[in-house]
């Protein structure tokens, strides 16, 4: 029942701010000879990363290199955090469509240079 829970909380915080379910993996690009597949970030283990283990001071600048369907800017922009927001991901199809989902966010952007 509590992984029902948690997954419900998860859909919940993708829905709200990419209005879309960003969970999940994301397959190699290169056929998996040296990028690997990865798996999206679990918003409790980010609630420990960024508000108990550090904290972000206001004017801090967000940097997230690999980041996928955003789930690391989903979690933050959800806990109201308006600071800037910078993010850089390889695969040309997710960067895509992650910076769609989150461009009515003022506060993010896509560095990717692709």
């Amino acid at each position: 029942m509590n992984s029902i829970f948690v997954s419900i909380k998860n859909l919940r915080i993708d829905l709200l701010t990419q209005r879309a379910f960003s969970g999940g993996g994301v397959e190699s690009i290169d056929g998996m000879k040296m990028v690997l597949t990865t798996v999206s970030s679990g918003y409790k283990q980010l609630e420990l990363i960024f508000f108990d283990f550090f904290k972000i001071s206001d004017n801090a600048v967000i940097v997230d290199v690999g980041r996928g369907k955003g789930r690391v800017f989903n979690y933050l922009l959800y806990k109201c955090l308006k600071n800037k927001m910078i993010g850089y991901e390889i695969n040309e199809a997710v960067a895509n469509k992650t910076k769609r989902n989150l461009a009515r966010y003022k506060n993010v952007e896509s560095g990717d240079t692709r």
